[in-house]
């Protein structure tokens, strides 16, 4: 009898490591853009949520691509995220530059600020966008698992 305990709790082991949900898209995406002299500021937050019930998501790495509704890519950069617990979100932060000498790029931030609409912000010059699920894209998805009694003994 004991060894069909072990071999139970064996496959349920298994059977949760085995269905792990990666995340497969960024929650609440919005970016924020200021005018900075000659130069454009882009602020991106958004959301990552670990759907899984038994394991946080570890070394978190991957991209985000923000495109426009015509379907041009606005900006692409790779991000880390601390360990994301069970049902719990890990927010991306992310700062962008644009010089003065990439006016084609400038154009498109104002064209999607237009498009749309835009909220002010508290800082001053600052607008707001939030973006559909079809404009933000996460790619390059890499994490390790690790079990929460597991994680709070490291």
């Amino acid at each position: 009898m004991k060894i069909v305990g072990e071999i139970l709790v064996l496959s349920l082991i298994l059977s949760a490591v085995s269905c792990i949900h990666p995340p497969k898209d960024v929650k609440s995406p919005s970016i924020s853009i200021f005018q900075a002299g000659d130069n454009l500021a882009i602020g991106f937050t958004g959301e990552i949520l670990n759907k899984n019930p038994n394991v946080a998501l570890v070394d978190f790495t991957a991209d985000i691509a923000i495109f426009n509704k015509a379907e041009q890519l606005l900006a692409n950069f790779s991000f880390t995220l601390p360990p994301i617990l069970p049902f719990q979100r890990g927010v991306v932060r992310k700062s962008i530059e644009i010089d003065k000498k990439n006016n084609e790029k400038k154009e498109l931030f104002f064209k999607l600020m237009e498009q749309e609409g835009t909220q002010n912000t508290a800082k001053g010059n600052a607008k707001t966008v939030f973006l559909s699920k079809k404009q933000v894209f996460l790619r390059n998805v890499k994490f390790k698992t690790m079990t929460i009694e597991k994680l709070l003994k490291s």
